[in-house]
């Protein structure tokens, strides 16, 4: 089994996603919120969206130490869940857009790059777990 093989196992794709949520729940927190008036979106707005990737990154882990079968669905659900954090914040950045300012746009933007690209590896997974089923029936 190569490294590459071993990196892509369903625990480490819970771990990296749980890790991504909680970096971004920090960002949130500690960057966006404190310095609204850089950032141009609301302290508090920024701080109620938090609350969606802390609930990412408590699943995520939690299934990177627990779910031992059958990981195939709890991927989707991460799937699923990433997508509508990045629906979620992009509407609320088109709601805010005339105060957030480009530096704001700037990290919304690139934050929506980085899940949705970990969004199409995990599916990468997904379809790789289900090829591989395939293959041994």
């Amino acid at each position: 089994m190569t490294k590459w093989f071993y990196f892509i196992q369903p625990k480490n794709v819970f771990l990296i996603d749980g890790v991504g949520a909680f970096l971004s729940v920090l960002m949130l927190w500690c960057l966006i919120a404190p310095f609204e008036y850089f950032f141009g979106f609301p302290g508090d707005i920024a701080k109620s969206l938090a609350v969606l990737p802390v609930i990412y990154a408590v699943y995520s882990l939690s299934c990177s130490v627990f779910v031992k079968t059958e990981q195939t669905i709890f991927i989707k659900i991460i799937i699923a869940a990433n997508i509508l954090y990045c629906v979620l914040s992009l509407v609320l950045v088109v709601f805010y857009f005339d105060r957030i300012t480009m530096f704001g746009l700037w990290y919304f933007l690139s934050e929506k790059v980085i899940i949705l690209a970990l969004v199409m590896w995990e599916w990468k997974i997904v379809q790789q777990i289900h090829n591989k089923r395939e293959f041994l029936r």
